[in-house]
C-alpha cells in the first residue's frame, strides 16, 4: 500500500511539474530534465525511507535535485521520523551512496561537496 501511495504521489507531482510554464507561456525546463530530476528525488526519498523504522511517521522537507562536482545526479534534503531525535539531513546518489547525517562523522564536509545548489 505504501508503495502505491508513493507512486501515485510521484505521478501527480510529475503531472503538476510538466504542466508548469513561466510567465511567457514557455516551459521552465525540458520535460526530460524535469523527469530526470523528479526520478532522482523520488529514488532518494525511497532509499532514505528504507533506512528508517517508522515509515508512517517519515516526513521529508526541502528535498532538491543536485548534480555534485563530478556531475553525478542525486537528491539532498532533510527528514524527520519517529525513531530519530529531530530532523536530520540526508543525501542520496544511488543505493551505494545514500547517507543520513547521523550515520557519518564528516557529513558537513560531504554535504558541502555533494549538495550545494
Amino acid at each position: 500500500m505504501l508503495k502505491v501511495v508513493a507512486w501515485l504521489t510521484f505521478l501527480l507531482t510529475a503531472l503538476f511539474v510538466f504542466s508548469r510554464v513561466n510567465s511567457l507561456g514557455e516551459p521552465n525546463k525540458s520535460i526530460s530534465q524535469e523527469s530526470e530530476e523528479l526520478s532522482h528525488i523520488f529514488l532518494g526519498k525511497e532509499l532514505v525511507r528504507a533506512r528508517l523504522k517508522h515509515l508512517d511517521t517519515v516526513v521529508f522537507e526541502e528535498v532538491f535535485f543536485v548534480r555534485d562536482i563530478h556531475d553525478a545526479p542525486g537528491a539532498c534534503g532533510s527528514v524527520t521520523s519517529e525513531n530519530q531525535l529531530g530532523t536530520q539531513r540526508f543525501m542520496s546518489f544511488g543505493q551505494t551512496a545514500t547517507y543520513l547525517e547521523s550515520e557519518i562523522t564528516n557529513f558537513d564536509a560531504l554535504w558541502a561537496v555533494k549538495c550545494l545548489r
